[in-house]
């Protein structure tokens, strides 16, 4: 088997299943508000395969402030999410416009309906309409999108991130749909004010985000423009892809996947290997079924599919392998699985949830505490592992990036190298009241 890696700092991290329908979606917002919306519905998904229970209407859906900071790569500012959340919830939805799946095109309330922030988390309503296609994701109809969350927000400017998420789901057909370019200034947000002259059009909405996606080290696909003209008028446009081979490998020889309970499609093998070696997906899908025996023996009928997915991308295997190089080669009993008597299904669960939000929240603390020296010494030991030039904009004597592609790199090294893993149960507890009021 022949297994090229790429770096830390370029791989991907988190693998989103969205639904289909939400990813073809018209909008005005800006990228920041755009991304912070996609977090949002891939917690509530997170919570849903936790729990197995839909939100009622009305329900708020809560993510806390150091999880959008670590997956945003720098910690958003109060003010600013209420401005960006409001910014959403007056933006009309229009979804499923390209009609992929064969449904019409639909415009819905909104994004979200009502929004909530603190300190220390964020809550939000969704429409129905959300709520029943992430609810759906599991079932044999359902059509979704593979979405890598480190690439897609690796792209600072709105229209690189748009191309590159139409282009990824149509990387199978390796052709986009054909727009006309008044359709394509729709799809893409385009006011009938802007960029009324093809050039400046071209420049910044067609082959500028093109240039800059196959520029990109960590993108996960080639793109090229291909338009239909008559005489010297551009009438419109279509986008070819072609996968990038970033990872040269054998699904079928890794044998990552043979203990699997399910049957794991090859294209999401292929996306889960991208962001863990083969050894770690083993040894998650192990961990996973250790987790999915004791649901079972609980009385549950647990969703093994969702286990897998959150167990790969959380590094389950992780805890199984310090207890194997500490040599607790026994997995852990049924009886000290099962929640305390009295605590009811899912307790453990939530706890497990608690607890990793508590522990971003401890690292973002240990971030904002160091001083400038040691940030930049971070900064030089970041250039060091990723083995380039990766501080070309770094300022010094502000501690900061100017380039937000290189911010964001160093900031999630930065989270996995400063990361807490360990909880005072005091410090804990104290955490989970406040969070309450």
């Amino acid at each position: 088997m022949q297994l090229d890696l790429i770096s830390d700092a370029q791989r991907p991290q988190p693998v989103f299943r969205t639904p289909q329908e939400l990813i073809h979606v018209r909008h005005s917002i800006s990228l920041v508000q755009y991304k912070l919306w996609l977090l949002l519905i891939r917690r509530y998904r997170e919570l849903y395969e936790q729990t197995g229970r839909p939100l009622a209407d009305g329900e708020l859906c809560y993510i806390s402030t150091a999880t959008l900071s670590e997956r945003l790569g720098y910690e958003p500012k109060t003010s600013e999410l209420k401005r960006d959340l409001e910014q959403i919830r007056i933006e009309p939805l229009h979804y499923n416009v390209l009609e992929k799946d064969g449904s019409p095109a639909m415009v819905g309330a909104g994004f979200i309906s009502e929004w909530f922030v603190s300190s220390s988390r964020v809550g939000v309503i969704f429409p129905k309409l959300i709520r029943h296609s992430i609810e759906n994701l599991d079932s044999y109809s359902s059509i979704f999108h593979i979405f890598n969350w480190s690439i897609f927000n690796s792209y600072s400017g709105k229209y690189e991130a748009l191309v590159y998420k139409l282009c990824k789901d149509y990387v199978g057909v390796q052709r986009t749909p054909y727009f006309t370019l008044e359709q394509y200034r729709d799809y893409m947000g385009i006011a009938p004010t802007e960029y009324t002259e093809f050039k400046r059009l071209n420049q910044w909405v067609i082959n500028g985000p093109v240039k800059k996606i196959n520029e990109s080290e960590i993108s996960d696909v080639a793109v090229s423009v291909n338009f239909k003209t008559h005489g010297r008028k551009v009438l419109g446009l279509s986008f070819a892809v072609a996968q990038k081979d970033q990872l040269a490998l054998s699904i079928e020889s890794s044998g990552a996947f043979s203990d699997a309970q399910i049957k794991i499609s090859p294209q999401l093998q292929m996306e889960y290997l991208r962001d863990r070696t083969p050894e770690a997906v083993a040894l998650s899908i192990q961990r996973a079924n250790e987790y999915i025996a004791s649901k079972q023996e609980e009385g549950a009928a647990p969703n093994i599919g969702a286990i897998y997915r959150r167990a790969i991308t959380d590094d389950w295997g992780a805890e199984l392998q310090a207890r194997l190089e500490q040599g607790e080669q026994k997995t852990t009993s049924v009886a000290e699985r099962k929640p305390a008597a009295g605590n009811g299904a899912g307790k453990g669960d939530r706890l497990k949830s608690l607890e990793e939000d508590f522990l971003r929240k401890k690292t973002s603390d240990a971030i904002k505490a160091l001083s400038l020296e040691a940030r930049v010494a971070l900064v030089h030991q970041f250039a060091a592992d990723s083995d380039k030039n990766s501080i070309s904009s770094f300022a010094a004597d502000k501690g900061d990036f100017k380039d937000s592609i290189e911010r964001a790199n160093f900031g999630a090294w930065q989270r996995r190298k400063l990361r807490v893993t360990t909880i005072d149960p005091a410090e804990f507890e104290a955490w989970r009241q406040e969070a309450r009021r």
